[in-house]
């Protein structure tokens, strides 16, 4: 007697599949085109999204080290140490200004310690904890920072905080990071706008609207496309746009 041949699932006839068989020839025609497609197209929508990326730009958060600069420590309009190569804004670890911290040692020269925070020709110094932040080497300086001729312009662009700006987050602007900003400034990290003036020069200047910490009614303009009227100056180095507070 003739048994029947077993049928082993691969056959081009039956298409059911069973997983301890042989994947059945229809499947398997699928699977040999559908795969490496599916694969190209998954890895061309990563491209894609990769290269559409903002840059996050060339700001670097150094806290490898605890470095040390001297010059003269400034509270107005916000706090910064005025330094012989130029400002360097001081805030505090977190999402917190250096208002409080820096106070009792306005207009005096001191060693200040901490974390670097850079981009470009921006600088800041994130305080290290304790009270050897900074250390005062002589009394307080009656000589206030020196200030250049203010001129009225306006500067197209956006407001973002300081410190995330100058590198502690990646990308530390746009519409993605206006709550992280919004907390930064409300904590008192100070307020710059990043944008271009009337004559297309490419300008960033801390915001003054009458206090050192961006009013509340500002915020909703933090992260969002902004024009600012205001008159900008240079206090020790430091670019600042004055604006009317209300």
């Amino acid at each position: 007697m003739n048994e029947e041949p077993q049928d082993d699932g691969a056959s081009k006839g039956d298409d059911f599949y069973v997983g301890y068989l042989p994947v059945p020839w229809g499947h398997s025609r699928f699977l040999r085109v559908a795969v490496p497609v599916a694969l190209w197209v998954f890895a061309s929508v990563a491209g894609v999204l990769a290269f559409s990326q903002r840059d996050p730009g060339e700001a670097v958060w150094d806290t490898s080290v605890v470095r040390e600069w001297t010059g003269i420590v400034r509270t107005d309009p916000v706090p910064f140490l005025e330094t012989d190569d130029g400002p360097l804004l001081i805030v505090q670890v977190g999402k917190i200004g250096a208002q409080e911290r820096v106070s009792a040692h306005a207009d005096r020269p001191a060693i200040v310690r901490g974390w670097s925070l850079t981009r470009g020709d921006r600088r800041m110094i994130e305080l290290e904890p304790g009270e050897t932040a900074i250390e005062p080497t002589g009394p307080v300086i009656e000589k206030a920072a020196t200030r250049e001729l203010a001129e009225t312009v306006s500067i197209s662009g956006e407001i973002v905080d300081s410190k995330c700006f100058l590198g502690a987050m990646k990308p530390g602007n746009g519409k993605g990071h206006k709550a992280c900003a919004i907390l930064c400034i409300r904590g008192g990290i100070p307020a710059v706008v990043v944008g271009t003036d009337d004559a297309g020069r490419t300008t960033w200047a801390v915001v003054y609207a009458g206090s050192p910490i961006l009013p509340e009614a500002w915020l909703d303009r933090v992260a969002e496309p902004v024009e600012l009227a205001g008159r900008l100056e240079s206090v020790g180095g430091l670019p600042v746009l004055r604006l009317d507070p209300g």
